[in-house]
């Protein structure tokens, strides 16, 4: 499984998208994918992880646009540690890009985006 990485404001962030196949469906095109995102604060500050940002470009040409707060609760990741989500999405095409950001909070108030490396999504890669 590959992994994807990127650092910004301090945080490490991997990802390891899969393909599921059991609630895909080629005659439906409809290509369902997990993926998990280790977040790894490296910084000095806690950081609460407020909302997050993702555009899913298919290979069709569609562009699926989720901003949105259903991080469940909004969890703090103290410095130094990690923390792990566990993602879903489905799309309409054999390949796309994933590309997107996390809003987080430090303790005085300041804001930061935190990157999501852009990787792909292939059916049936696995």
């Amino acid at each position: 499984m590959i992994a994807y990485t990127a650092t910004t404001h301090g945080v490490t962030v991997r990802v390891w998208p899969v393909y599921l196949d059991a609630p895909s469906s080629f005659m439906e095109m409809e290509f369902a994918f997990s993926y998990a995102v280790h977040l790894h604060n490296r910084g000095t500050d806690d950081l609460e992880l407020i909302r997050k940002r993702r555009t899913i470009q298919e290979s069709n040409g569609r562009l699926q646009d989720v901003d949105g707060d259903d991080l469940g609760t909004r969890p703090i990741i103290p410095a130094g540690e990690k923390h792990v989500l566990d993602e879903r999405c489905t799309v309409h095409s054999f390949d796309a890009v994933v590309q997107g950001n996390y809003l987080a909070q430090r303790p005085n108030g300041q804001r930061v985006r935190i990157a999501l490396p852009s990787f792909p999504l292939h059916a049936a890669a696995n």
